[in-house]
């Protein structure tokens, strides 16, 4: 089980962020260009450098479905750290 699924699997509530250690400029290009499947996917916009977005599991859950689809959400030049352009945890933490 990966950490963001333990994370979704356990939270009430779920914190996105940007992950700065990973960059990925083609995943936040998508994101602003491409359209989202569902207004809850839609809300990825939402994330910022400064905020994340908090948001029920089942929400989250939407969001990454469509985040995974993107480019370079698992981009082979990543740090090992900071696989993915979002940080998925605990909001609760």
């Amino acid at each position: 089980m990966s950490d963001i699924d333990l994370v979704l699997r356990t939270a009430k509530r779920i914190a996105l962020y940007v992950d700065q250690e990973n960059g990925a400029p083609e995943f936040w290009d998508a994101v602003e260009t491409q359209t989202p499947p569902d207004d809850d996917a839609a809300r990825l916009r939402d994330i910022t450098m400064s905020a994340p977005l908090v948001v029920a599991p089942d929400v989250a859950r939407r969001i990454l479905a469509w985040a995974m689809t993107l480019p370079e959400w698992e981009a082979e030049d990543a740090p090992e750290y900071a696989p993915h352009p979002i940080l998925v945890q605990d909001a609760e933490d």
